[in-house]
């Protein structure tokens, strides 16, 4: 098991994608809200208010999309949705959000087990998120415990 630790988090990468990590691991996503800022390699921040509307009932949050923890199994069960390429902030639910504008940090340019960009890594804390996915050439992931670690590891490698 590789990973690397920054300021009491775990980050690293495994060969999966965060359908399949929804699928396996559900409890990852418990008790904690989602807020996605790229889908098949495009921003949200970019998604015209119609594509908004028509294609979501997530909450837009200034510049990405804000999905509640009880309303995630209806977008990660769309066919349409989460293809690879994507990138979501997972945040506790008592968490109070601020909006960003994001960079990509999906698994075509970055590895996480290889290096955590500085710009990531000061937006995750600065942000305060909990967890970190993105996928697209594997799984780039933060969590926040070593306890978490090992189990998003056993059910996800």
């Amino acid at each position: 098991m590789k990973y690397n630790v920054k300021n009491g988090y775990y980050f690293g990468f495994l060969n999966t994608s965060i359908k399949e990590v929804f699928d396996k691991s559900p409890w990852f996503f418990n008790n904690m809200d989602s807020v996605v800022t790229c889908l098949d390699s495009n921003l949200v921040q970019n998604f015209s208010k119609e594509v908004v509307s028509n294609k979501f009932q997530a909450i837009k949050f200034g510049n990405n999309f804000l999905i509640k923890d009880e309303d995630l199994s209806y977008y990660m069960n769309d066919k349409s949705l989460f293809c690879g390429f994507d990138e979501v902030f997972i945040f506790n639910k008592k968490s109070k959000y601020i909006d960003f504008k994001a960079s990509v940090y999906t698994t075509d340019g970055y590895n996480f087990l290889k290096e955590i960009p500085d710009d990531f890594s000061d937006l995750f804390f600065k942000i305060g998120s909990t967890r970190y996915l993105s996928d697209g050439c594997g799984l780039n992931f933060v969590c926040e415990s070593y306890k978490v670690l090992c189990k998003f590891f056993k059910e996800n490698r």
